[in-house]
């Protein structure tokens, strides 16, 4: 039997934090005060505290994962959108002109540059592309949000059902805010406060929900200027709890029983 497999995409939800954060000013995953060279005036550091167990769980359920997923890309126009959705990631290009090999190279780029996900993407001849999971029943789910222009050609499922428990959990995560000044206009705590307003806003609610991701809450800000470092005026920081959902996938084996009927004397 195969081990099991944990499915969760926390490392796009980093990736998506640091983009969003990086629209205000530089942003880092970081220990401690920024010791690199070139550092710009204002710069923002995440660390990680700590993860919760699994809070809630589901009742397993029983599927047949696939082994091999296959979409061939068809002759499009300039300009369209073309996408993907694998285990619940969007991989979203735009056809630059209408050639397939054009455009599967387009989609295969950005299925492979995912480098963190439990599969893998391969050209094939000159227009397809196969998905295949990198362990048994890492790859649960595929379909083509935005038809037309990809087909799906083969989809071959896993001969051996999974049990699949979906469960949300937790993790405290600190976001830090550096600056030069002490001003009630430029100091870390201003920064703070815009990262703070820019992560609950409409637009990274939405993209951190499109990972499965919710921030739950923030702790109050706390000043941090006494320890803010030589280079630094002010810094300021504040906690908040990122709520994600997991999945535990382990390979079922089919169970056959035998009924034996029992004569009971009296």
């Amino acid at each position: 039997m195969s081990p099991p497999v944990y499915l969760d995409r926390t490392d796009l939800v980093q990736q998506e934090i640091v983009t969003q954060l990086a629209q205000i000013c530089p942003t880092q995953w970081a220990f401690g005060e920024p010791t690199e060279d070139g550092l710009p005036s204002h710069i923002y550091t995440l660390t990680w505290m700590g993860s919760t167990l699994a809070q809630t769980h589901e009742r397993a359920s029983s599927i047949y994962t696939i082994d091999s997923y296959t979409i061939d890309v068809e002759t499009s126009e300039a300009g369209r959108d073309l996408a993907v959705a694998i285990n619940g990631t969007t991989y979203q290009v735009t056809a630059t002109d209408a050639s397939p090999t054009t455009l599967r190279g387009l989609l295969l780029a950005a299925i492979q540059s995912d480098t963190e996900a439990p599969y893998t993407a391969v050209g094939v001849g000159a227009s397809e592309i196969n998905i295949i999971p990198t362990g048994s029943g890492s790859l649960l789910s595929a379909r083509i949000p935005i038809g037309g222009d990809l087909v799906e050609t083969t989809t071959d499922h896993a001969v051996q059902p999974h049990e699949v428990t979906r469960s949300t959990a937790s993790v405290r995560i600190q976001l830090q805010a550096w600056a030069p000044s002490t001003s009630p206009r430029l100091s870390a705590h201003v920064l703070l406060a815009h990262g703070q307003s820019l992560l609950q806003g409409p637009v990274a609610t939405l993209a951190l929900s499109i990972r499965q991701c919710v921030i739950q809450s923030w702790d109050q800000a706390i000043d941090l200027t006494a320890i803010a470092g030589a280079k630094w005026a002010s810094r300021a920081a504040a906690e908040f709890v990122l709520g994600y959902e997991t999945k535990l996938v382990t390979e079922s084996t089919r169970i056959q029983t035998t009924t034996q009927l029992l004569e009971i004397s009296p």
